[in-house]
């Protein structure tokens, strides 16, 4: 094979392997994610920590300001397409090369509208100081758009590792980029050019290894498929722009309705936070097509892989909340003492990212069901109340209101209703008894150690996870046979049909 970047035009598909879906494959995948999915995070920080250290607070808040305008530009980039495109492929693997040309043909008209939705953004709130930043970032939007068609294959291929690699390597050149501005004054526009950069990577990685797997063609003769994906991406998509623009919200209003040292403050708390989250989806990403494959041949194996897919990513999601949380006076002082008031916000917010890990792992049944519909206008609720919450409670208590929105969000407006409409939905029951024990462990864990040492140090992080360890073991929340359950599940999981290559 040659080592040279293919042409776009050179690309094709071929067929997915027999051992696609092999438990091997599936392990490595989420070992994969897992792994890069917390690199891009920390590396991520890591630019926070940069940028803050070597810059100022006014700097650190314009920047997050347009990288909050950027990632809601990224949402739109994706718009649900992705997820949807891999379970009708999924579910029937003939259609393969018509939905990828399909898929391939959206993403045009898309960069157009995030691109202008991006800058039109900006220039609505204000912020016209930063537009030449946005015009620099939003070129992001268009190599992370093409970046995503190979997405899809690396999916369907259970070969995500190819699509981690590349946005990871795109991650580490942004950040040898922001130091070296940062190093010699860099203006909000130099830094937000680092993450165009590392966009500009990810889609050259994957394109790298995608050789052979698609080929781009741009057509709109295909209405039938075309209006499928939009159909049924449409819901999905309202609704992940609108989890992105929850997300954004808080340092937004902070922005406007207090200072940008408050941005600071509170965006370093939940960028720490954010692993959680990153590698939770990480795990759904995998699980997805296992799930989407066996809702309609195998409703057992079907409830058997969701159940342990909660279970793991409770496991894992309670190991990070306990070294985050007891941990979160030394994690802060590395940002320096300007971010100090960071620490308690860190605490409360991790509160929250737990939640939201729950929500994570509970909302794929209510996708791959077709209930795109219901997650649309259960985020609408959730996006509107969050906002007029914020508003109100931001002028009164400050920062901390904010946090409390949040808390009051995540847990009784998001995740509680999901877990409802995810059960109803796709008609599963879940055993509930392991998972309250590893919530149980966890909450154990960090009261024992804010009894006992001195909460918020390192020795207080590892402290909590090791009671933590020990107490999912003992109530039988992980053992041995559970472990080879889910091993057995993924290993004897059925994948019959092989799609066919792009002609």
């Amino acid at each position: 094979m040659s080592n040279q970047l293919p042409t776009l035009l050179d690309l094709r598909a071929r067929p997915m392997p027999a051992s696609a879906h092999s438990h091997r494959s599936v392990f490595k995948n989420i070992f994969s994610l897992v792994s890069g999915r917390l690199f891009v995070s920390l590396s991520r920080l890591l630019i926070y920590l940069i940028i803050i250290r070597l810059t100022n607070a006014e700097i650190f808040g314009q920047y997050v300001v347009v990288m909050s305008i950027i990632y809601i530009g990224e949402w739109l980039m994706d718009f649900g397409f992705t997820d949807i495109a891999v379970r009708n492929i999924s579910q029937d693997t003939n259609t393969r090369s018509r939905v990828l040309h399909a898929f391939s043909s959206i993403k045009i008209v898309q960069t157009l509208v995030a691109y202008c939705s991006a800058v039109g953004a900006i220039y609505l709130l204000g912020f016209t100081h930063l537009l030449p930043a946005i015009f620099i970032g939003g070129v992001a939007l268009a190599f992370f758009g093409a970046a995503q068609v190979y997405r899809v294959n690396f999916r369907l291929d259970m070969t995500m590792y190819k699509d981690m690699i590349s946005e990871s390597s795109g991650v580490l050149i942004s950040i040898i980029l922001t130091l070296i501005f940062a190093l010699n004054g860099a203006s909000v526009m130099a830094l937000v050019a680092c993450h165009t950069a590392s966009r500009i990577i990810y889609f050259l990685g994957n394109l790298y290894f995608g050789h052979g797997a698609h080929k781009f063609a741009f057509s709109f003769k295909d209405t039938t498929n075309i209006t499928t994906l939009v159909y049924h991406s449409a819901p999905l998509g309202i609704a992940g722009i609108m989890v992105a623009c929850y997300d954004s919200i808080i340092p937004l209003v902070l922005s406007k309705m207090l200072s940008m040292e408050a941005v600071a403050a509170y965006s370093v708390a939940i960028r720490l936070v954010y692993p959680i989250v990153l590698v939770t989806q990480a795990i759904n990403n995998v699980f997805y097509t296992l799930l989407s494959n066996s809702w309609a041949s195998d409703k057992n194996r079907f409830v058997a892989t969701q159940q342990n897919m909660v279970e793991i990513i409770c496991v894992v999601a309670c190991g990070f909340f306990c070294l985050v949380y007891s941990g979160s006076d030394f994690i802060i002082s590395i940002f320096g003492e300007s971010m100090a008031e960071s620490a308690a916000i860190l605490r409360a917010l991790s509160w929250g990212i737990l939640a939201r890990s729950m929500t994570i792992a509970m909302s794929s049944p209510i996708i791959i069901c077709g209930g795109q519909k219901k997650t649309m206008w259960l985020t609408l609720i959730v996006v509107v109340f969050s906002t007029l919450l914020v508003i109100y409670m931001i002028p009164r208590y400050g920062i901390f209101g904010a946090v409390g929105s949040y808390l009051f969000v995540e847990i009784v407006i998001t995740t509680i209703p999901v877990i409802f409409v995810s059960l109803y939905m796709a008609d599963y029951r879940l055993q509930w008894l392991p998972i309250i024990k590893i919530y149980a462990s966890v909450g154990i864990a960090v009261a024992l150690v804010s009894l006992l040492t001195t909460n918020g140090t390192l020795l207080s992080a590892l402290l909590s996870g090791l009671i933590y360890i020990a107490l999912i073991y003992l109530t039988g929340a992980v053992s041995k046979e559970k472990i080879a359950s889910i091993i057995s599940i993924i290993r004897n999981r059925s994948v019959t049909a092989t799609p066919q290559p792009i002609e």
